[in-house]
């Protein structure tokens, strides 16, 4: 009995301390298994909208340039789509996923993060969410008001949005396969770790959801297995009116924007009120030697 106690108290030892170094390596590697991005400049491989494309440089409030696309709107009274992309890669793997808004007619500013698409820096909450600012504030440089803006996340990017739209009063916001917080998130992805006190960059869009006061979209997949359809609902639910919900049937995370989502976002669109034009006239931007281009 005693031979047996004695192994049983060392299998014990080497588990827990197998679950310690597994729950360190966690800790230490989050920011790698959060941010998943391509450290060379993005591609545009879409030749339809490569005459439309403007690459600018954006200053962040730390100092960092940030490389950048922008497409000027086609006309006056719709607004600029600020488009905050998905984990894994960088604006050109997802700028397929608001090319149906280009297309419509609207301005788009897709954002590349600090970290991503061969830019400076390294990404952490905090840098994404100053990444953000520096997006409107180019954007007001050209004329163009919070009130004629519409933030647009995908994923990992519904964090910055949620959190802009919570410090500006902007014309619309857009969620694709929101979350609750990350922290929520690995949760459910690690159950038998205390992931959601391991989280530091922690994106607690719940906390955040109520200060935004513009018309909101949410749309996500039933059979969404990384940020499950309900912690996108129980966002939903948290948000203040007015707001507009579509469950995609059948979609999972990554092939939620179908056809049937996109023509349901530019109904949205279409219901708010027209904006007013630029409050100066927008110029040529200069070349970008500041990103090094």
């Amino acid at each position: 009995m005693r031979k047996l106690g004695r192994f049983i108290f060392k299998a014990l030892k080497g588990a827990v301390i197998v679950y310690a170094m597994v729950v360190g390596i966690l800790w230490f590697m989050q920011d790698t298994m959060l941010y998943h991005r391509s450290d060379g400049a993005p591609m545009l491989n879409d030749p339809t909208l490569l005459p439309k494309r403007e690459i600018v440089c954006l200053k962040t409030e730390d100092g960092l340039d940030l490389r950048s696309w922008y497409f000027r709107s086609a006309r006056a009274d719709l607004p600029t789509v600020v488009f905050f992309h998905g984990n894994a890669g960088d604006i050109g793997n997802h700028l397929p996923f608001a090319k149906f808004l280009i297309e419509a007619g609207y301005g788009l500013l897709a954002l590349e993060y600090r970290g991503y698409g061969g830019n400076p820096g390294s990404p952490r909450e905090a840098g994404l969410v100053a990444d953000g600012r520096a997006a409107l504030a180019f954007l007001k440089a050209q004329g163009i008001p919070d009130s004629s803006i519409v933030l647009f996340g995908e994923s990992l990017g519904t964090g910055v949005a949620v959190q802009l739209a919570a410090e500006h009063r902007v014309h619309a916001l857009i969620l694709r396969s929101p979350y609750t917080s990350i922290a929520e998130v690995a949760a459910i992805q690690l159950p038998y770790i205390p992931a959601r006190w391991l989280v530091r960059d922690r994106f607690d869009s719940l906390a955040k959801i109520g200060s935004n006061k513009a018309p909101l979209f949410v749309f996500h997949g039933a059979g969404d297995s990384l940020i499950p359809h309900a912690l996108g609902r129980a966002l939903f639910e948290a948000a203040s009116e007015p707001k507009t919900w579509l469950t995609v049937e059948g979609a999972g995370h990554n092939d939620v924007q179908t056809p049937e989502a996109e023509r349901a976002m530019l109904d949205f669109l279409a219901q708010l009120p027209p904006v007013p034009g630029p409050a100066v006239t927008p110029v040529t931007l200069p070349p970008i030697a500041a990103c090094g281009i």
